[in-house]
């Protein structure tokens, strides 16, 4: 998972990079530089970010490029005298080794190495200190989570209040679509300083694609999957949340599905605990499907066209999928580990059933940062 210790640099813009913001705590649209070294930490931004990046950054060695002689470069080929620059860093605190990470730009890494340095690149050189969040960490995630709720509540109210025409959901007079759906929702979330890219409102035979975005119009007595999981633009951090609804009887496969599914998910949540595996939890869950009757991939180790064709979940945080997870993949889990439980049941000819909360991992189980009912029928 990663080493907390030795010399780490990094290369990346903050707003999309969750290593370089965890490690830096301050947002910049372009690429910086940071050191991790013997001395400490050191972090190289443009003249104009530097005074408020020394204030309000977890750094507090601050340099600017014209420290590192970039004045002097200017008739280097941009490429080759950025590298330079990173090598003069690399030589001020007497660093001739050092971990990257995947970001790291591939020209530095192979003028460093010509120059001799030693570079070794670890993807999960932040992993041990990302994967568990401290009170800081969980309160922001709640903050998102709490958007994510009166989103969601904002789609109940939706469908509730739409009406059945000509065999689509009208509301306020106009067809009831996916994509406006997701429009209020987006306009809920921005008055919470959230932001939902690629948000799900599936319904019908869109439902049953667990990735499927839905388009057209959402329709009486079908499935409609609602999958929100918004980024808080200050915080930083992630939430998840999918509910699937329906406006009218949708039929018995349906309701056995969602009643299947929501046992699932009380089967996994009652298993989250310190030293639990997700590989374990997962099976689990697959064995209750089967039971049930529903294809997984417990027995053929393939994912089912139709059943349940995903992973159980998933961790959250400053990325919407981190680890560890709920799935064929073994991890372990720990105290402070924030994961989705996603039970879910697939299938073309009708639609699809998904219910998702998150949990953080305590001492003697898991809390639900979930606060929303659980219903099909609106």
């Amino acid at each position: 998972m990663g080493d907390a210790d030795g010399n780490l640099l990094l290369i990346s813009e903050s707003y999309n990079n969750a290593d370089m913001y965890h490690t830096i705590g301050f947002l910049f649209s372009d690429p910086v530089i940071f050191l991790r070294h013997p001395a400490g930490t050191t972090l190289v931004c443009s003249n104009f970010e530097r005074d408020e990046a020394a204030k309000h950054s977890k750094v507090r060695d601050v340099l600017s490029p014209e420290d590192l002689g970039s004045l002097e470069l200017l008739d280097w080929n941009p490429h080759e005298a950025y590298a330079e620059q990173v090598r003069r860093l690399l030589r001020r605190y007497d660093v001739s080794d050092v971990t990257i990470t995947e970001n790291t730009p591939v020209h530095v890494v192979d003028y460093l190495r010509a120059h001799g340095v030693t570079v070794t690149c670890d993807p999960d050189a932040l992993l041990g200190i990302r994967i568990v969040k401290g009170p800081e960490e969980i309160a922001a995630i709640e903050a998102a989570q709490r958007a994510t709720e009166q989103a969601m509540r904002r789609a109940v109210e939706i469908i509730a209040a739409s009406e059945p025409r000509d065999g689509v959901l009208a509301y306020e007079g106009a067809t009831l679509t996916a994509e406006r759906l997701r429009a209020a929702l987006d306009i809920t979330l921005l008055e919470q300083e959230c932001v939902c890219d690629g948000m799900i409102t599936a319904c019908g035979p869109d439902a049953a694609s667990p990735h499927n975005r839905g388009t057209g119009p959402l329709r009486p007595n079908q499935s409609i999957v609602l999958d929100i999981f918004p980024r808080h633009k200050s915080l930083r951090y992630f939430a998840d949340m999918t509910r699937t609804l329906s406006k009218g009887d949708q039929g018995p496969e349906i309701r056995r599905m969602y009643d299947t599914t929501l046992q699932a998910q009380e089967l996994a949540l009652s298993l989250i605990r310190p030293g639990a595996s997700g590989k374990a939890i997962y099976e689990a869950v697959c064995r209750l499907y089967e039971e049930a009757g529903y294809a997984t991939s417990l027995r053929t180790g393939s994912l089912p066209s139709v059943g349940f064709s995903h992973g159980l979940g998933h961790g959250v945080g400053l990325e919407i999928h981190e680890k560890p997870g709920l799935s064929r993949r073994d991890d372990t889990l720990a105290v402070g580990h924030v994961v989705t439980v996603e039970p879910g049941l697939y299938d073309s000819r009708i639609g699809g059933v998904r219910i998702e909360d998150m949990v953080v991992v305590t001492e003697d189980g898991c809390r639900n940062l979930t606060n929303f009912e659980k219903q099909l029928v609106v």
